[in-house]
């Protein structure tokens, strides 16, 4: 018999030095994407609904008849959302829907600021990284990647130093030219391509750039150090975990520099880890971590059934 979220939750908390407060239990219906909105929490899959972190009732923004893929991320008074099977949408906070692009296939998106242009960028189909810009969300290539392996995980970062912000795409980052007109140019960062799914990644930044497979099982989890001439391969340094970590979803940086949250989304028994450099610790598990935020010191995750506030004892 499968223990259910809160039982495998309180199991492994129990030995930790975090206390548990689950804040919402979601329900039957399929949660394939998360996204912490201030003091809210926002779901998609079969609805798209919000969850207010002061445990208040729960308020479903939207529905739709197949309803919303894993891609999806907050952007201004609203969420961009990939609406089933092919739709891309603006959910504005007010209820109202625009229409933003057609063929849509994308597991990836983030709010983004280009040369003072506001949007967000997506990975179309694990190859083609997009930028849409508000209001009218006509979107210009960045830069399309061919190789064996889909691309996944997104993060602005300026990597060499010329104060515009650079893009980090799986296995690369992609440079930005001196004007928005201009092309962008590819450097890899590390190898993970011997499968399609190898650089799927989820990325944070915490004094290092952390890269974590989300579709591998086992999955790498590993720290990326930039050198001096970020042309070349970084340096890796893997962070051990035993048993290796299996599809890593949820990846946050940590309230300190050179820590982090990591979830695994593989089913009863998956584990919420605290890395601290090269090592890691299991601080809970549940049926699956889908998004998590650190904020001194605690933590808030989704998993596929619960949103649970995880309260640090350290200091207290």
């Amino acid at each position: 018999m499968r223990a259910p979220a809160a039982l495998w939750i309180a199991l492994a908390a129990a030995a930790s030095e975090y206390s548990t407060e689950e804040l919402h239990r979601l329900g039957e219906g399929e949660v394939r994407g998360a996204a912490m909105d201030g003091s809210r929490v926002i779901t998609w899959g079969d609805a798209v609904v919000a969850w207010p972190l002061d445990g208040s009732a729960p308020v479903t923004l939207a529905r739709a008849a197949d309803g919303f893929g894993e891609g999806g991320c907050t952007f201004g008074d609203g969420l961009v959302l990939h609406e089933l099977p092919a739709r891309m949408v603006f959910l504005r906070r007010s209820g109202a829907t625009e229409h933003m692009d057609t063929a849509a296939d994308f597991g990836d998106c983030l709010d983004a600021t280009l040369f003072g242009r506001r949007g967000v960028l997506v990975v179309h189909r694990g190859a083609q990284v997009r930028f849409y810009e508000s209001p009218h969300w006509r979107y210009r290539e960045i830069y399309s990647i061919y190789t064996p392996s889909r691309q996944g995980g997104l993060l602005l970062r300026d990597v060499d130093g010329d104060r515009r912000p650079d893009i980090l795409c799986g296995n690369y980052w992609i440079r930005s030219p001196e004007r928005f007109d201009l092309p962008w140019r590819l450097f890899a960062i590390q190898d993970w391509w011997e499968r399609e799914e190898s650089a799927l990644v989820r990325l944070a930044f915490s004094g290092a750039l952390l890269a974590a497979q989300r579709e591998a099982a086992p999955a790498r989890l590993s720290w990326f150090d930039r050198p001096s001439d970020p042309k070349l391969p970084w340096k890796m340094r893997a962070v051990v975990v035993s048993p290796p970590p299996r599809r890593v979803r949820a990846l946050t940086p940590g309230s300190v520099p050179g820590t982090a949250i990591a979830g695994e989304d593989a089913g009863p028994g998956s584990r919420l880890l605290r890395i601290e450099g090269s090592g890691a610790e299991v601080i809970g598990a549940s049926n699956g971590f889908v998004a998590a935020r650190a904020s001194g010191g605690d933590i808030v995750t989704v998993s596929r059934n619960a949103i649970v506030r995880w309260r640090s004892q350290r200091g207290r």
